[in-house]
């Protein structure tokens, strides 16, 4: 084995075999190598995109990370779901409105250049589109939550505003379900082939054995 290759494997705790260090889960035993970092809710994280502090502030019920020099915001891992929930509120909307209106930015608008580092477990995130399809990039690590950009915050609260959030938000359940059906069709096409290979080897077993029988192997 390369000294590279070496570099990367580990053992795995639970099953001591060899595995990637780069994966979360043992190759052979399935189990988790790699124990996954957790944040303090009530401690300011550091902004993916300016790397300073930022400071607690309260939208929607709701205790999200913000940058003052960007203006970006840090939701935790299941509240963007409770955010947009919450938006769909008139009299939560407005409030939000009025809030984010009040917080100010030191910093010019931002063009997006690359991946993003979580800023907990700093591991990249994933680019990700808000309900698939309105072409609202945002930045989110599957671990422990999304960062939004202000431009795309507002872009956000742009499709509460004119009442595009209801046909993005169907059309969003449409393609999970579509994405769904063809997962299940894909399963059902892998055990129907399963079982024709079970038949087979059952056949083939039942035939060598009565070669066997008859001396013939």
């Amino acid at each position: 084995m390369s000294t590279s290759l070496k570099k990367n494997v580990i053992k795995c705790p639970h099953c001591k075999q060899a595995t990637s260090k780069l994966s979360k889960k043992c190759v052979h035993c399935n189990r988790a190598v790699q124990s996954v970092k957790t944040r303090d809710a009530h401690v300011p994280i550091k902004c993916p995109t300016c790397e300073i502090t930022t400071h607690i502030i309260t939208l929607a019920d709701l205790e999200l990370d913000h940058c003052s020099n960007c203006n970006g915001i840090w939701f935790d891992k299941g509240e963007v779901l409770k955010f947009q929930k919450a938006l769909s509120q008139p009299v939560v909307y407005k409030k939000i409105i009025t809030a984010l209106n009040e917080l100010k930015s030191s910093q010019p608008k931002s063009t997006r250049t690359a991946y993003l580092n979580c800023s907990v477990c700093s591991e990249p995130m994933l680019h990700n589109v808000f309900l698939n399809s309105s072409g609202i990039m945002l930045d989110s690590c599957s671990s422990h939550g999304t960062w939004v950009e202000r431009d795309d915050l507002t872009k956000i609260l742009e499709l509460f505003d004119t009442g595009k959030i209801d046909e993005l938000i169907q059309k969003s359940a449409y393609a999970k379900q579509v994405k769904l059906e063809k997962r299940l069709r894909q399963l059902e096409d892998t055990q129907d082939s399963m079982n024709s290979e079970l038949k087979r080897t059952q056949s083939f077993s039942r035939i060598h054995f009565i070669l066997d029988a008859l001396g013939f192997l």
